[in-house]
């Protein structure tokens, strides 16, 4: 259920919604349904600045009724889960810490070069 819920709440987000809070490169990175299926957490990451994906968080939760009622209609099911959206920063976070290791790299080097040239 989360693979299809991901799917297409994406090409919901995708297609139809308009908002312009959204930011122009918005993807659902993953989803966590509760075993009832009464809960959706849908995880979201928007490229940009941190207001962005803030901004972005904002819109797809006024849109959450819209989007749960578009659900009903495409998938079929008896109960639709209430949709909580949340920011996912892993992306952003894998980003630091590459950034960080390229850091710790360039500075080994350049300790290396120091010892190596007396």
């Amino acid at each position: 259920m989360n693979f299809t819920l991901k799917r297409e709440l994406g090409a919901l987000i995708e297609n139809e919604i308009s908002d312009p809070r959204l930011a122009p490169v918005t993807s659902v990175t993953r989803v966590e349904c509760a075993a009832d299926l009464s809960v959706a957490r849908v995880y979201i990451s928007a490229l940009g600045s941190e207001a962005a994906q803030s901004s972005s968080l904002e819109a797809l939760k006024s849109a959450s009724g819209y989007l749960r009622r578009a659900l009903a209609g495409r998938l079929r099911m008896r109960h639709v889960p209430r949709i909580e959206f949340r920011a996912d920063d892993t992306l952003r976070e894998g980003a630091r810490l590459l950034k960080v290791i390229d850091e710790v790299a360039e500075s080994d080097r350049q300790a290396a070069e120091g010892r190596g040239g007396q």
